[in-house]
């Protein structure tokens, strides 16, 4: 019985091993760009459902380590493929993207609904006003996968686009390249969905195959990827922000209110050399005097003002503190509110 049941669990375990086409990259290499292109996902989804107005959601469906060849005879014609440079990388890459979900994309650039008259309008190549937007939207995907590649090159840019895939010769039919295959599907509106793939030839990896092994075990020890943070960063400092004026507080009887009418003067308790406050959402970030640069109003910033913690609901006795202290005083010098207590219970005793 022993016996079966390890003839069993062996043939359970083989796996199938094709000698014509072995495999370059090992498990760690392919493992990292996977860890790498997780950025690239979301930031093409992100890119691209800013351009439709639509929600777009990416998600991963295969890594494959085949022959050129047999990749680019995978392709349907028509096609979108884009060649892209990874400098300083040797070679080049492919992007391709499903022409059918691309025109739908495009449909909604146009300020359509995202849908075609019959399937037949999908089976085509991209008339020359498509074929703008077609690239426009290969540039965002060429955007976010130098974001993905951060630390590893020094940027990516588009080559250019083809529509026959085998007019694309970026390896040898025999070379070994590496295809990562993603899902984007638009879920407003007409449900649809289609498959963007990456190819990488094995010669244009190897210089940088060292950096991901590295970067694997970084993202295993840390959980995150360092240069992701950085590049959130980046992109944070660049956000745009609206930033509020606000006068100080009046009080205003409400027959004011009630009887206002145009033109009328509404006196306020806001003094005329007393600063105003600059409001992000709810928090007040600086202050400043109102005034004018030219034809446009401006604000003069005289303080920034930092936005003090939240209140944490698990500390047992918060601060109660009714005024901020001086400059002039250090902050030690303020006592305890456990010390505030005890002196008013001595006093309420006396």
């Amino acid at each position: 019985m022993s016996t079966l049941q390890a003839r069993s669990t062996a043939e359970a375990e083989v796996a199938r091993f094709d000698f014509r086409r072995p495999s370059l990259l090992g498990r760690e290499d392919v493992r990292g760009l996977e860890l790498a292109h997780e950025v690239f996902t979301r930031r093409l989804a992100s890119r691209w459902g800013g351009l439709v107005r639509a929600l777009v959601q990416a998600e991963p469906l295969a890594v494959d380590q085949v022959p050129f060849d047999d990749y680019t005879r995978s392709m349907p014609t028509p096609n979108i493929v884009g060649t892209v440079a990874i400098p300083p990388l040797p070679g080049a890459a492919l992007i391709e993207m499903n022409p059918q979900f691309v025109l739908l994309l495009v449909d909604r650039l146009l300020g359509g609904g995202g849908s075609f008259a019959s399937a037949e309008d999908l089976q085509r190549r991209p008339s020359e006003l498509e074929a703008v937007l077609v690239t426009d939207l290969l540039e965002h995907a060429v955007a976010a996968l130098a974001d993905s590649l951060t630390g590893l090159c020094d940027g990516a840019e588009l080559l250019g686009v083809e529509y026959n895939p085998h007019h694309v010769q970026v390896a040898a039919p025999s070379d070994m390249v590496l295809i990562l295959t993603y899902r984007f599907g638009l879920t407003q509106g007409l449900e649809t969905e289609g498959l963007v793939s990456i190819c990488y030839p094995t010669v244009t990896l190897k210089p940088i195959l060292d950096q991901l092994s590295t970067s694997v075990a970084g993202a295993r020890l840390n959980g995150t990827n360092a240069a992701n943070q950085q590049v959130l960063l980046d992109r944070l400092e660049r956000a745009d922000v609206d930033l509020r004026v606000r006068l100080r507080d009046s009080v205003v009887p409400a027959a004011d209110l009630t009887s206002l009418a145009v033109g009328d003067v509404l006196r306020l308790d806001h003094r005329v050399g007393q600063t105003v406050e600059g409001v992000v959402g709810d928090a007040v970030v600086l202050e400043g005097h109102p005034g004018r640069r030219g034809r446009r109003l401006a604000l003069q910033v005289t303080d920034l003002v930092m936005p003090r913690r939240p209140l944490d609901l698990a500390d047992p006795e918060p601060e109660a503190s009714a005024e901020e202290p001086s400059g002039d005083l250090p902050a030690q010098a303020e006592p305890a509110p456990s010390e505030s207590r005890a002196r008013d219970r001595e006093r309420s005793l006396a």
